[in-house]
């Protein structure tokens, strides 16, 4: 992964949801083997480590170890019936039903934001997190943003969604393309031969 350089965010350690708080040690081993110099993030997805006594050990783990922790936004999925959409029915039986806990450590926050396949519904949570990076962004952490709908050909919409509020906040610039007069044409899908 070297190479990549610059170009090279954190590594996502996505935990099992049976992966408790009681494998707290295992975990420790873990961060402590992984490499320096390359930032890890850790999705945690055990509803034990929601607690206050795990989440705030959990806390204390990753900052000793400089990992970020992945913040999981569950809501969008959660919000109205999900009659009549099997893509949002499965979503909501597949992602674990965890609270949201905006929490950042080791300098980086990945949020994992799995948004509704109906746009609109969208909007509240779009500007609540645009405010929340805007202000993590002041304060020097480094914000990844991993955002994804159930109905996948809508999650680019949610990301342009995203960058137009954090360019009106001014924390992010305009993307290059976007001033385009006329927009480059799209790249040529990389072969592996």
């Amino acid at each position: 992964m070297a190479p990549l350089g610059p170009r090279l965010g954190p590594f996502f350690l996505q935990l099992p949801p049976g992966y408790g708080p009681d494998q707290r040690d295992d975990l420790a081993r873990w961060l402590e083997a992984w490499p320096a110099g390359y930032p890890v993030t850790v999705e945690v997805r055990h509803p034990g480590w929601y607690s206050a006594p795990a989440e705030a050990a959990l806390m204390a783990l990753l900052a000793r170890h400089g990992a970020g922790r992945v913040v999981m936004d569950v809501r969008p999925i959660r919000t109205g019936d999900a009659a009549g959409n099997a893509l949002l029915a499965a979503a909501r039986e597949r992602k674990p039903d965890v609270p949201l806990r905006p929490l950042h450590s080791g300098g980086i926050a990945l949020i994992r934001y799995i948004g509704h396949p109906d746009l609109e519904r969208n909007e509240p949570f779009l500007d609540e997190w645009a405010g929340r990076i805007t202000g993590w962004l002041a304060e020097g952490i480094a914000v990844y943003c991993f955002m994804h709908c159930p109905d996948e050909a809508r999650s680019p919409a949610l990301c342009r969604a995203m960058q137009a509020r954090l360019e009106r906040l001014g924390a992010a610039p305009p993307l290059p393309w976007a001033s385009a007069a006329i927009p480059p044409p799209p790249p040529e899908q990389l072969s592996l031969l």
